[in-house]
């Protein structure tokens, strides 16, 4: 694309082919609305199509040097940047470029917060318009000047620090700066009488561009957070002391829209003591899954070393708030972390990982209670002590009732047992779809768990090594581990359920601790 007038003419293409297809309301009409009533479209809930011609139009009148998008330049930004993610020919052109960065450079001085230049600055990142060197050095720019005018505002140490991560991810030093800013809020942070609700993620963020000494102030600053005890925490839990833990929180996950009738967020919150915890917020909690869920929690809090302690439920409106202790990993980080530096688990913390996954899912056998979604990424780790969570899709039964019965198969189909395999893809394909089939729950739970510590054992990739075609893959895997391990997963991984272990059979290989090989 080379000049505006070819962006204009790919606008009307566009809207020629979608004006037919959505009846609902007139595409054509966008291009005659102003920019908060345009804008609007981003927001509510339209097709990815219609979005896709909204930021075009948007991105078309800020190009053209439309004056009413002069004070909303943060959300003129956020529609570049989706169009970027989807188009990046646009951006290709030169012309464009040159035109877009002059004006981002004039449009900055309307920039007057950190955070309004901290979501700039992250939008740039994530479409790739740091790629482009004068963009990069306009922002670049703009984040030195504010750094230096904003570094001894506490309030915003948080936010700077974000800035320079990002400027940092694509390689922007400035060394002498960025450490005097450090040595400014490690000393901040090292006066017990300040009591910083951003600490942790201060430290996080310092520790990806602080060096040498600064590091062990920083580490000494992070067991000074470790030290403290979860059995001294009391919660009074209310709308008000919701609110304000939530206020000194960070959303750490999201569940993808349209794939549920509810919605769950879960946060990172500190206390006042530099203790962490988690808030799960499920909106819609009336689904007979959520209710569940609290109850098994409610159950297992306190039972075993390898459940979350839980501090507390709390209803808002349709909100169900969940809080419990906070761990930082899944297992699913350790894995990749390793696999990424080549490092194989210890024999020894392997060892120790599986007794407690063995130990615990077969205490929630005991209790009739199955997961139906064990993958690493619902076991959290610290150092090596395990915690399984996310017992959204788990069964419970009554002590009367069999593990072999009609059930609508839940869970990754990627970790998935053979038998339930194929209808979990099916309903990938198609999310109406609930259909019930025969199996045995226990011996799924067992083969998925199965699958998790060849996972541990030999980093390899599982994708695919669940079906039943891939029966004799999984056994050539299995045949290379020695000991009991090696035992243990040839009956745990059977295609055959009812040649499979139960969680019984398994616990009996677990060795003493004086003959582990």
């Amino acid at each position: 694309m080379d000049n505006i007038g070819n962006f204009d003419k790919l606008i009307k293409e566009q809207i020629d082919k979608m004006k037919n297809k959505y009846t609902s309301f007139n595409v054509k009409s966008l291009r005659e609305l102003k920019f908060d009533e345009l804008y609007g479209y981003k927001t509510g809930k339209y097709p990815d199509e219609v979005v896709y011609i909204v930021d075009m139009i948007i991105a078309y009148n800020y190009l053209q040097g439309s004056q009413a998008y002069r004070y909303d330049f943060d959300k003129v930004l956020n529609s570049l940047s989706g169009l970027i993610v989807r188009d990046s020919v646009f951006f290709s052109s030169k012309s464009i470029i040159c035109k877009l960065s002059l004006k981002m450079n004039n449009e900055m001085t309307y920039v007057n917060t950190i955070e309004d230049l901290l979501y700039i600055v992250k939008s740039c990142a994530l479409s790739n318009l740091f790629v482009q060197p004068l963009i990069l050095q306009i922002v670049t720019n703009k984040v030195y000047a504010t750094i230096n005018e904003l570094s001894e505002n506490k309030e915003k140490f948080a936010c700077v620090c974000d800035a320079i991560v990002a400027l940092i991810s694509y390689k922007v030093y400035y060394s002498s700066l960025y450490n005097s800013f450090a040595i400014k809020v490690i000393r901040y942070l090292e006066n017990p009488k300040n009591k910083e609700p951003n600490r942790w993620h201060i430290l996080t963020c310092l520790k990806k561009f602080c060096k040498g000494s600064l590091i062990y102030r920083i580490n000494t600053l992070e067991q000074q957070n470790q030290n403290c005890s979860f059995q001294d925490i009391s919660i009074n839990l209310n709308k008000d002391s919701i609110s304000n833990l939530l206020a000194n929180s960070i959303e750490i996950y999201s569940s993808p829209t349209n794939t549920t009738e509810i919605e769950v967020k879960v946060y990172k919150a500190i206390l006042e003591l530099n203790n962490f915890l988690a808030i799960k917020t499920i909106k819609g909690y009336e689904s007979r899954n959520s209710l569940k869920e609290l109850s098994i929690l409610k159950d297992l809090s306190g039972k075993k070393q390898c459940f979350l302690q839980l501090f507390g439920d709390y209803i808002i409106g349709t909100t169900l708030y969940i809080i419990t202790e906070y761990i930082e990993s899944t297992l699913e980080d350790k894995i990749n972390k390793n696999k990424i530096q080549n490092q194989p688990f210890s024999n020894d913390e392997a060892d120790e990982i599986i007794i407690q996954l063995l130990e615990g899912f077969a205490f929630l056998k005991s209790k009739s209670i199955y997961h139906q979604d064990i993958k690493p990424q619902n076991i959290l780790i610290k150092n090596r002590d395990i915690k399984i969570i996310d017992f959204g899709v788990s069964t419970t039964l009554t002590t009367e009732e069999n593990s072999i019965n009609l059930y609508t198969p839940q869970g990754s189909p990627i970790y998935a047992a053979p038998e339930i395999k194929d209808a979990l893809m099916e309903r990938v394909y198609d999310k109406e779809k609930q259909v019930a089939i025969e199996y045995d729950i226990e011996k799924a739970d067992i083969f998925s768990l199965g699958l998790m510590i060849l996972q541990i054992i030999t980093l390899q990739d599982i994708v695919g090594l669940n079906s039943s075609e891939s029966e004799e893959n999984r056994n050539n895997l299995v045949q290379k581990i020695s000991g009991w391990k090696g035992r243990l997963l040839a009956g745990m991984l059977c295609n055959r359920p009812t040649e499979r272990f139960t969680f019984k059979n398994a616990l009996s290989y677990i060795p003493s601790k004086s003959t582990v090989i």
